[in-house]
């Protein structure tokens, strides 16, 4: 038996294999059961009902939040596509609950023709509800105006680090990056470009599903940032009349998941932090393909941009299941610590390792969490600290459709309660809303009353 950093060595005799991977009906929302009462407090189409206490809540938070912290154009593309990103998803929050009680007034059922009437309806008389939908609408209309004007200044280039093309790599670049490797975390040498441009494809997917004149003034520009990260041809990234792009930049189809690091070399070889950020660059760009290509293939590829996005983020969260989260026998489980011996984990460790665990040995499993994964060692530490708040959360964030899919309720069921519970009332504000939203994965109403 042969041991790596990920796990046994097995021979597989044969000179190709067939790789299978299930890919689940996955949308806007993950299971789309959000639903409001009607006017006799019916649920709507069954699901879970959000009565008009909660819908009032839900409607006046998002109006305040689009007035919070605004994105700014001398920010760098990571921080500019976060911001944009939390913005696209006040307007999806709006969208849903605005077009469900439209609905229920008798207007439209289909999905065009509720868009239409999200962007055009003013003051309309809709039964007892009326004043009610009529400031819920302005509220969506002026998110969706907010959106659509920051993601015109990105797709316009008008921030002050501006998206380049870069003929040398094959791929979109940030001006400060190309001129500096260190800045904008590194875009310019191709680090973490899945982390950046995932959060302006999903909030380009989002706006494009109710603006379908966004999709035809600026859909080529979004095509430049989902090809850079999931393009689904030229498996040997050869150049084309100057103008290319690799396969699926940074996956690695033989260890099943993405390295992070770009051009960058490191003694441990090739790494990757967030893997929830991982996730979510594949999941933008399957919305993304969804809206604008709806199951079209690319230049003859043998696959739609939708199914070949989705395989990405699916092959992405498995292999974050198998390698990033752990959990300990139950005999040998103990609490994590922050000695060296138990934060970092290199092959000669998992080389030596009696643990029945397959992958990692017990007292470094009993972390939960692998903060940064390396070709050479794991690590239950990120690059901005050791904290267990900031390894488990980077590895949580965003928190999208596809957070549901990546952390299933049994491993949360342990997590929460060894890891995240017992930081409650060291946690800053800046990662409450992540905890929360893990807790509610187990245990929703213990979150929304710890929300409250």
């Amino acid at each position: 038996l042969y041991r790596t950093i990920k796990g046994a060595m097995v021979p597989v005799i044969g000179s190709t294999w067939l790789y299978d991977e299930a890919l689940p009906k996955l949308g806007f929302d993950y299971n789309n059961n959000v639903n409001l009462p009607d006017n006799s407090g019916n649920t709507v189409d069954g699901g879970v009902v959000l009565d008009d206490e909660v819908v009032s809540l839900i409607m006046e938070n998002v109006k305040k939040d689009l007035d919070l912290v605004r994105p700014s154009t001398d920010e760098n593309v990571y921080g500019l596509g976060k911001q944009i990103a939390r913005i696209a998803q006040l307007v999806h929050i709006a969208d849903v609950v605005t077009s469900q009680m439209l609905q229920q007034q008798e207007q439209p059922e289909d999905t065009v023709a509720l868009n239409q009437t999200l962007a055009n309806v003013s003051t309309q008389e809709y039964g007892p509800a009326a004043a009610r939908i009529d400031e819920y609408v302005a509220t969506f209309q002026k998110a969706t105006n907010l959106l659509g004007s920051w993601l015109e200044t990105v797709f316009e280039n008008q921030m002050d680090d501006q998206l380049l093309y870069d003929a040398k790599f094959g791929g979109i670049v940030s001006k400060n990056g190309l001129g500096n490797p260190q800045d904008d975390f590194g875009n310019g040498r191709y680090n973490d470009h899945h982390f950046h441009y995932g959060y302006l494809l999903y909030a380009s997917a989002i706006m494009g599903s109710i603006n379908s004149t966004f999709v035809t003034l600026y859909g080529s520009h979004v095509d430049n940032l989902l090809y850079d990260i999931a393009y689904p041809a030229n498996k040997d990234s050869t150049g084309a009349d100057g103008a290319f792009f690799p396969l699926s930049r940074h996956k690695s189809w033989y260890d099943g998941h993405s390295f992070a690091t770009g051009l960058f070399p490191f003694a441990n070889g090739k790494s990757q932090e967030s893997t929830s950020e991982a996730v979510n660059g594949y999941y933008g760009a399957y919305l993304w393909s969804m809206v604008r290509h709806n199951g079209a293939s690319y230049n003859g590829a043998s696959t739609d941009l939708a199914d070949f996005s989705k395989l990405l983020m699916m092959m992405e969260i498995r292999g974050a299941q198998t390698y990033w989260h752990m959990e300990p026998p139950p005999e040998e489980s103990q609490s994590p610590t922050d000695t060296n011996s138990s934060t970092t984990q290199s092959v000669a460790s998992v080389a030596t390792s009696s643990s029945s665990d397959p992958i990692y040995d017990a007292r470094f499993a009993s972390n939960y969490m692998v903060g940064n994964l390396g070709m050479l060692d794991a690590a239950a530490s990120t690059w901005f600290g050791k904290e267990k708040l900031y390894v488990h959360m980077i590895n949580f964030m965003p928190v999208t459709a596809a957070t549901e899919l990546l952390f299933t309720k049994d491993y949360v069921g342990v997590e929460y309660p060894k890891v995240i519970e017992t930081l409650h009332g060291y946690i800053p504000m800046a990662w409450k809303g992540y905890t929360t939203c893990d807790q509610a994965i187990i245990d929703s109403s213990q979150a929304w009353a710890a929300a409250m």
